[in-house]
């Protein structure tokens, strides 16, 4: 839980993150990135404040997916396993690494999953509250997407095994005004493919300036 005593959950990233845009955006709509969970709050930000954002960046967001038997399942697994390290279970930084080992799977990111799976037992009961809030009903983004009037940059990598590009894909294609970089990594393709990453937000960002000189 965070300093207010409420649970992690894209709902709640989503309020800190209008929090923020109120402040950032005062003179023009701001362009937000997210990735994963922060995907998914993002959406919700742009859902609930149109006119405080002018475009998006979702990296492997969370949400596009159907809640189906699949999900649940492994939603379902995935709680239990975090909850299970938040108890201090003897096994759970070996199987923490494991798991890190497929979400950043490069050998670039070698160091950086070192420092991930070094906090693992400080970070698990939080990982725990996301996975569990994953479930339900409002964590299903689709209609909010479809409702999005902003443009939408998806930054995939296209490795991921926990947000599959498959079962994602077709709320994206029914979106109208996104466009589509894929990218080599596990989930988090600012941080596995930086260069090719930058290249994507930078021709987005000045399609979108094109788009604002254009006479109407």
């Amino acid at each position: 839980m965070d300093k207010t005593g409420a649970a992690v959950s894209a709902q709640r990233y989503a309020e800190i993150a209008i929090a923020l845009a109120e402040k950032v955006s005062e003179k023009q709509p701001c362009i937000i990135i997210g990735n994963s969970i922060g995907g998914m709050a993002a959406i919700r930000v742009a859902a609930l404040h149109p006119e405080k954002v002018r475009a998006l960046v979702l990296a492997n967001p969370g949400g596009l997916a159907p809640l189906d038997i699949v999900s649940r399942t492994a939603i379902a697994v995935l709680k239990r396993f975090f909850t299970a390290g938040a108890r201090n279970a003897f096994w759970f930084r070996s199987a923490f690494a494991a798991y890190y080992q497929l979400i950043l799977p490069g050998p670039t990111m070698r160091c950086r999953r070192r420092e991930i799976v070094a906090a693992s037992a400080d970070r698990a009961e939080l990982i725990a509250q996301a996975w569990s809030s994953f479930s339900r009903p409002d964590a299903d983004l689709r209609e909010e997407l479809a409702r999005l009037r902003c443009p939408v940059l998806f930054a995939w990598a296209m490795n991921d095994r926990i947000v599959s590009w498959k079962r994602s894909a077709p709320a994206i294609s029914c979106f109208e005004r996104g466009q589509v970089e894929r990218f080599d990594g596990g989930h988090t393709a600012f941080l596995e493919d930086p260069d090719a990453f930058a290249d994507a937000f930078l021709r987005f960002v000045d399609d979108l300036s094109n788009t604002d000189r254009s006479p109407s």
